[in-house]
């Protein structure tokens, strides 16, 4: 449940590569295209094992850190149980991701966090808007947003702010109101934001 989350999220990769659809690489999203169980996957900007600068809690990198946009006692609050650490993975180009894992459930619950700063992170948000199906648009969050309400018990929240761009994505499988949550994780996201 927590490689799906992952996987879940459309993740910007920032570098020298132009933002590109790739179905082998993580970091990616993967969007159900409306009950026919096609599967898309979304991987911008290199991506990938070689992706990976550091693993860990948290970091000391100039990267965004996404275990500091959103914290433990965060996550906890939009499932509404208590989360393992969060498991953070510091990426080249100044992005990072963060997963919170529910304590008591066997992992069933979790949230999902990207964040990523840089040149290349509008046109990865612009492409994971392309590409996803179904885009909600938000409006009042950050510069620009949108939500994907996946089939699955999964909703994600994109949105940038500058040159920053910022997923979040909840996991639950019994809540009703896993859009607010997940929308009003975002603007926790949003409020952190440096």
């Amino acid at each position: 449940m927590v490689a799906a989350a992952a996987l879940l999220v459309a993740c910007g990769g920032g570098g020298d590569d132009a933002p590109a659809t790739d179905s082998s690489s993580p970091p990616g999203a993967s969007n159900s295209s409306g009950g026919g169980g096609n599967t898309t996957n979304v991987s911008t900007g290199g991506g990938g094992a070689a992706a990976t600068a550091t693993r860990g809690t948290s970091s000391t990198s100039s990267a965004m850190d996404a275990c500091q946009l959103v914290t433990k006692a965060d996550a906890e609050r939009t499932l509404g149980e208590p989360v393992n650490p969060g498991e953070g993975e510091q990426r080249r180009n100044n992005t990072s991701t963060c997963t919170y894992v529910s304590a008591g459930n066997y992992g069933a619950h979790v949230v999902f966090v990207y964040a990523g700063k840089g040149p290349n992170e509008r046109p990865a948000y612009d492409l994971a808007k392309r590409t996803l199906s179904r885009p909600e648009p938000i409006q009042g969050l950050g510069d620009e947003a949108f939500a994907i309400n996946l089939d699955a018990p999964v909703t994600q929240i994109h949105f940038v702010k500058g040159d920053s761009y910022v997923t979040v994505a909840v996991t639950h499988l019994t809540a009703t109101d896993r859009a607010q949550r997940a929308r009003a994780l975002a603007g926790v996201a949003l409020a952190n934001l440096r």
